[in-house]
């Protein structure tokens, strides 16, 4: 719960695309979305450097390979994003390049198209509630190392975060359904029925 609603500085804004919200629609068209799980095994003492320092490379690496970032999150052995490219295979390059950049050895990167509008949705809530379901925090808007963090004013991007939800636009509606149990992953199930005892 949010009593007011971030307002918005210049720094902020100047990290935002003015992409239009997300439509069904949009996984008919050439582009192509997926969401990448990059596991690195590198340990680093302040999490918070390196999530800056991630943060730069996807920078630069998403302009080397014309990748839109529309969701990161970073988690303490893995990475979280939802991207979208017009380009065949960009995708793995883009991965390939960014486990190189944070793991010593290489592992495996996880890349699952996304095929509809449903499972992107699925999808988004899934990685903003990783931390949540993980029992790091209990609400999705409280975890420092996500772009959701940054998009709300409580942070800090250091690179361009293509909203495609819109919630920027309707931050309380938003979380409010991020923070609900309403089609949560079978993982977090799991994680809470285990707690519970």
């Amino acid at each position: 719960y949010i009593s007011n609603p971030p307002i918005l500085d210049s720094a902020l804004a100047q990290t935002l695309h003015p992409s239009p919200i997300m439509k069904s629609s949009h996984f008919h068209k050439e582009q192509k979305y997926f969401h990448l799980s990059i596991h690195f095994n590198k340990i680093f003492p302040i999490q918070s450097l390196f999530w800056i320092s991630l943060q730069k490379k996807i920078k630069y690496i998403s302009n080397q390979f014309e990748i839109e970032v529309q969701a990161l999150l970073l988690m303490n052995t893995h990475v979280h994003c939802i991207i979208m490219t017009n380009k065949q295979n960009n995708e793995n390059y883009f991965a390939e390049t960014i486990q190189k950049e944070i793991s010593d050895t290489p592992e495996l990167a996880f890349v699952e198209p996304i095929l509809s509008f449903s499972q992107y949705q699925n999808t988004y809530k899934y990685i903003y509630r990783n931390p949540v379901a993980a029992g790091i925090c209990s609400r999705v808007e409280d975890y420092p190392h996500s772009s959701l963090f940054n998009l709300i004013g409580k942070g800090v991007n250091h690179f361009l975060v293509h909203d495609q939800l819109g919630l920027v636009q309707n931050t309380l509606s938003t979380l409010k359904w991020l923070n609900s149990l309403e089609n949560i992953s079978s993982y977090e199930k799991d994680w809470r029925h285990l707690n519970s005892f």
